[in-house]
């Protein structure tokens, strides 16, 4: 009988992950009930921290800098989701376009549905997510974004944090708002400077109104 005795004990991963990101989904439909999963989830992503509780980068379990492929966005921050500024909302057409963009048959994502996909889908990327990831960059590629603002009124300046061999350019650099519920579209072009050698190289942008920080992790590669 093994009689070795704890006060407490630290578990992690993602049967442990999963219950605490489910309970604060549900509060945070609680605080907003119109809100949609991809609003939830685009606040959940942009308010997280990538920092630890002593203010260094997050590292993995070698102990050393962790990547978006490690974290994804950060760590939760259940207070500042309830009031994101920002949010990246995407409907269900919105999510079949993207896995018909993905090589997706239109008759395996929606049954007894006369949805067809499109001869030419927009590309997986293209998809109004609060992150961005591209595989196999060749020289040049735009992603286009909407914002919608839940946070009165406002106007929001944007940072780059770039991808090493990767320019990232955002057009506009600042939107205005002004009221809750206002839309406003910016695109991000992404130019390769050097080789990746299938390599994946990280960055993030993050637009800002003095109250709010809305963080979004990049993420590409190429040949």
């Amino acid at each position: 009988m093994d009689d070795r005795r704890v006060k407490y004990n630290i578990i992690s991963g993602t049967s442990m992950s999963c219950p605490h990101i489910a309970g604060i989904a549900a509060l945070l439909k609680a605080i907003h009930p119109n809100w949609s999963p991809a609003a939830i989830k685009s606040a959940l992503m942009t308010t997280a921290n990538v920092t630890n509780n002593e203010g260094h980068p997050i590292s993995d379990i070698s102990g050393n800098p962790a990547t978006p492929f490690s974290y994804g966005s950060g760590q939760v921050n259940p207070n500042q989701a309830s009031d994101p500024g920002l949010l990246y909302d995407a409907t269900i057409e919105d999510y079949v376009l993207f896995l018909c963009g993905s090589g997706a048959n239109a008759s395996t994502i929606l049954r007894n549905s006369k949805f067809k996909c499109p001869e030419n889908p927009p590309k997986d990327y293209q998809l109004n997510y609060p992150s961005v990831a591209i595989a196999n960059l060749r020289n040049k590629e735009t992603v286009t974004r909407t914002v919608t603002n839940v946070g009165g009124k406002s106007e929001y300046t944007v940072s780059v944090d770039e991808p090493p061999g990767v320019s990232v350019h955002i057009n506009p650099k600042k939107l205005s708002f002004r009221s809750t519920g206002e839309k406003q579209i910016f695109t991000i072009q992404f130019t390769l400077q050097k080789p990746l050698n299938n390599n994946y190289v990280f960055g993030s942008y993050t637009w800002s109104d003095g109250n709010h920080l809305v963080r979004s992790p990049i993420a590409v590669s190429s040949m």
